[in-house]
Protein backbone atom coordinates (compact mmCIF):
# COMPACT_ATOMS: atom_id res chain seq x y z
CA UNK A 1 0.00 0.00 0.00
CA UNK A 2 1.06 3.31 -1.03
CA UNK A 3 1.78 6.79 1.22
CA UNK A 4 -0.53 9.21 0.53
CA UNK A 5 0.33 12.35 2.20
CA UNK A 6 -3.05 14.76 3.13
CA UNK A 7 -3.38 18.41 4.71
CA UNK A 8 -5.30 18.15 7.84
CA UNK A 9 -8.14 21.00 7.97
CA UNK A 10 -9.46 22.17 11.17
CA UNK A 11 -12.92 23.20 10.73
CA UNK A 12 -14.52 24.30 13.92
CA UNK A 13 -14.37 23.70 17.22
CA UNK A 14 -16.44 23.74 20.80
CA UNK A 15 -16.31 21.11 24.08
CA UNK A 16 -13.24 19.11 23.74
CA UNK A 17 -11.83 20.04 20.52
CA UNK A 18 -8.42 21.17 22.01
CA UNK A 19 -8.21 16.96 22.82
CA UNK A 20 -8.92 16.35 19.19
CA UNK A 21 -5.89 18.54 18.34
CA UNK A 22 -3.55 17.34 20.42
CA UNK A 23 -4.35 13.92 19.81
CA UNK A 24 -3.56 14.67 16.01
CA UNK A 25 -0.82 16.90 16.73
CA UNK A 26 1.03 13.98 18.70
CA UNK A 27 0.21 11.40 15.73
CA UNK A 28 1.83 14.05 13.32
CA UNK A 29 4.82 14.48 15.43
CA UNK A 30 5.20 11.01 15.71
CA UNK A 31 4.74 10.94 11.80
CA UNK A 32 2.59 8.06 12.47
CA UNK A 33 -0.14 6.44 9.65
CA UNK A 34 -3.10 5.78 9.07
CA UNK A 35 -3.45 2.57 10.03
CA UNK A 36 -0.74 3.04 13.22
CA UNK A 37 -4.22 5.33 14.83
CA UNK A 38 -6.76 2.96 13.82
CA UNK A 39 -4.57 0.00 15.63
CA UNK A 40 -4.32 1.90 18.58
CA UNK A 41 -6.12 1.03 21.82
CA UNK A 42 -8.40 4.11 23.10
CA UNK A 43 -10.76 3.74 25.90
CA UNK A 44 -14.14 4.14 25.26
CA UNK A 45 -16.31 5.98 25.86
CA UNK A 46 -13.62 9.15 25.47
CA UNK A 47 -13.64 12.20 22.16
CA UNK A 48 -10.29 10.85 21.36
CA UNK A 49 -11.91 7.52 20.51
CA UNK A 50 -13.18 9.73 17.46
CA UNK A 51 -8.97 9.86 16.14
CA UNK A 52 -9.46 5.82 15.57
CA UNK A 53 -12.81 6.11 14.24
CA UNK A 54 -11.87 8.38 11.19
CA UNK A 55 -8.95 5.99 10.98
CA UNK A 56 -11.04 3.24 10.52
CA UNK A 57 -13.06 4.97 7.94
CA UNK A 58 -10.05 5.30 5.79
CA UNK A 59 -9.99 1.86 5.60
CA UNK A 60 -14.07 1.31 5.41
CA UNK A 61 -13.75 -0.65 8.90
CA UNK A 62 -15.06 1.93 11.47
CA UNK A 63 -17.89 0.82 13.69
CA UNK A 64 -19.68 3.71 14.06
CA UNK A 65 -20.62 5.94 10.98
Amino acid sequence: MGIKKVELVVLGGGPGASDLVHEVAVAMKGELLVDDLASTVYSHLTLSEAVMEAAEDCFGIATHK
